[in-house]
């Protein structure tokens, strides 16, 4: 290939200028996108990460005495939430979490 019938790419001064300003605006705009993600984001660790999860009865449940349930394999110690209905949910019962109150969780028939 000659030198004359090559292509070449010129961009100057102000050229580089524009491209280097356009790329950081990518990034910071990148940067911030993940930024509001992880803040906006559910948590995945933790008690908090229980609520609205699916879990079997291992033992009886009801408003008043502590059972236990398994969510995602781990068992917890449960209450049926008060519905002021006095109902029970027997072994064996799918449950969903609604609530967590200081490591025992606060359940409901699913």
């Amino acid at each position: 290939m000659s030198p004359q019938s090559a292509v070449s790419l010129q961009l100057g001064y102000y050229g580089s200028i524009i491209l280097l300003i356009a790329f950081a605006i990518v990034i910071l705009a990148l940067l911030l996108y993940f930024v509001v993600w992880a803040l906006f984001k559910k948590p995945v660790t933790g008690a908090e990460s229980l609520k609205g999860k699916i879990g079997v009865a291992v033992t009886d449940l009801s408003e008043k005495d502590v059972g236990e349930v398994s969510v995602d394999g781990v068992i917890w110690k449960a209450k049926l939430k008060e519905s002021g209905t006095g109902s029970r949910i027997s072994k064996g019962e799918s449950v969903v979490v609604v609530e967590i109150s200081a490591l025992t969780l606060l359940v409901q028939r699913q």
